[in-house]
C-alpha cells in the first residue's frame, strides 16, 4: 500500500507541473469546496460587489489520509467604492498551494479591480480583473521517479532523471469575469435575490515549464448561478435607521446554486443547497468531474455559524468535509476546508458613506439598496 500510495502521489503532482513533457502534460489550479465562501478566487467581478469591507482566509487539506497530502491556503479582502460613479470596488489575495510534502510550492499575490453598471433599480452588473505576480518553487531531491522503483522492494534505485538548472519559476497572470445579480422582492415577506457570472483564468496562458520547452498554463472557464431565498425577510433584531449605510440580517435563507469550470482536460461540476436558520448554516453539495449523476464523486456536507455583532459587522465560520464516493478516492480521506470570513458594512476608503454614489435609486429599503447587503 505505501509503494502504491508514493507512486499515485507521484503521478499526480508529475500532471500539477506539466513541464516534463512539451505537449500533453497540463497543469491545474487548487480547487475550494466552498467556492461561495470564496468568490473572489473564481471570478474578480465579485470584488466589492456588496457595501463595506471583506475579508476572508480560507484553508483546505485534500487527501488527509496519504502520505503527502495537499495544502492551499487563501487570504482575500476587498471594499466597495460607491463615491464615483462607474467604481465598483478593490481588492488583494494572497495564495499558497504546497502539492506534497514541499513537492511543489506555488504562491501567488494578486491584485482586483471592478467596476459596475447598475442597469436598472433592480439589476446591476459588474466587471472585474485581478493581476498576479506567480512564483512556484519545487523540490526535486523529493521525487520518486519511475526507474527508482522495485516492483517487490520500493524505493532502492537510484535515478537517471536529470534536474534543470533552476527549481524557480515566476510569472504574471491575468484573470477576467463578470457578474450579473438581480433582486425581485416580493409583496411579502419573501425576497429573492439572483446572481449569475462566468470568468476566464489565466487569459494569456503563460508557460509554467522549469525547462526549456514551452508548457502554457491552460485557460480556465468558470461559469455558476445561485439564489438567495429569503422566506422571512429580514430579522428585527436591528431596527435602527440613523445609519444608511447598516442592513439587518435575514433569520431564515435557502441558497441553492451551480458551479462548472473547465481547464484542459479537467473540469469540475457542483450542484447544491446551502441553509441558514438563527445564525447557522447547513448545506450539501454534489460535486462531480462531468455532467452525470451515475459516477459521484464527492458531496460535501457544511456546517457554519454567523456571529453578528451589531447591525455592520459579522463573523462567519465555515466547515466543509467532501466525502469521497468514488471507489479509487475512497482511501484518501476526502477533504477538509475551513473559511473564515469578517464583514464590515460601514468602511469606506474615502471616509464617506460606501453607498453614498446615485441617490436616484436610494428612497428607503428598495430593491437596488437589499443588493447591497451581504447575501449569505
Amino acid at each position: 500500500m505505501y509503494i502504491k500510495t508514493k507512486i499515485f502521489v507521484f503521478l499526480f503532482v508529475f500532471s500539477l507541473i506539466g513541464t516534463f513533457s512539451t505537449k500533453t502534460a497540463q497543469a491545474q489550479d487548487p480547487n475550494y469546496s466552498q467556492f461561495f465562501s470564496n468568490p473572489l478566487y473564481y471570478n474578480p467581478a465579485y470584488t466589492g460587489i456588496s457595501q463595506g469591507l471583506r475579508t476572508r482566509l480560507d484553508y483546505r487539506k485534500q487527501w488527509p489520509n496519504l502520505r503527502n497530502d495537499f495544502q492551499t491556503y487563501n487570504f482575500n479582502a476587498d471594499v466597495s467604492i460607491r463615491e464615483f460613479p462607474g467604481s465598483g470596488g478593490l481588492g488583494l489575495m494572497f495564495d499558497k498551494d504546497r502539492a506534497g510534502a514541499g513537492f511543489l510550492e506555488t504562491s501567488t499575490a494578486s491584485l482586483l479591480a471592478a467596476v459596475r453598471i447598475r442597469l436598472t433599480e433592480s439589476i446591476f452588473t459588474q466587471v472585474g480583473i485581478m493581476s498576479s505576480f506567480v512564483q512556484k518553487n519545487v523540490n526535486w531531491d523529493k521525487y520518486v521517479f519511475t526507474d527508482q522503483i522495485n516492483p517487490r522492494y520500493g524505493n532502492i534505485y537510484e535515478t537517471g532523471f536529470i534536474t534543470p538548472g533552476n527549481d524557480q519559476l515566476s510569472y504574471p497572470d491575468f484573470n477576467v469575469g463578470a457578474v450579473f445579480r438581480f433582486a425581485q422582492p416580493s409583496h411579502s415577506t419573501t425576497n429573492i435575490f439572483g446572481t449569475f457570472g462566468f470568468a476566464v483564468h489565466h487569459v494569456f496562458a503563460p508557460s509554467v515549464s522549469f525547462f526549456d520547452n514551452s508548457a502554457p498554463l491552460p485557460r480556465k472557464y468558470v461559469i455558476h448561478a445561485d439564489m438567495i431565498i429569503e422566506t422571512e425577510g429580514y430579522s428585527k433584531r436591528y431596527s435602527s435607521s440613523r445609519n444608511r449605510s447598516s442592513h439587518n440580517y435575514s433569520e431564515k435563507k435557502i441558497n441553492p446554486g451551480i458551479y462548472y469550470e473547465k481547464q484542459g482536460e479537467f473540469q469540475t461540476f457542483a450542484l447544491g443547497l446551502n441553509m441558514y436558520y438563527k445564525s447557522l448554516y447547513g448545506g450539501i453539495w454534489y460535486r462531480n468531474s462531468e455532467f452525470s449523476f451515475a459516477n459521484a464523486e464527492s458531496l460535501v456536507l457544511l456546517l457554519g455559524i454567523n456571529t453578528i455583532f451589531n447591525e455592520v459587522s459579522r463573523v462567519k465560520v465555515m466547515y466543509s468535509y467532501d466525502l469521497a464516493l468514488d471507489d479509487d478516492l475512497l482511501k484518501t480521506g476526502g477533504a477538509h476546508e475551513i473559511s473564515l470570513i469578517f464583514e464590515l458594512d460601514n468602511v469606506s476608503l474615502f471616509g464617506g458613506s460606501s453607498s453614498s454614489f446615485g441617490n436616484k435609486y436610494k428612497t428607503g429599503k428598495n430593491k437596488y439598496e437589499m443588493m447591497e447587503c451581504s447575501p449569505f
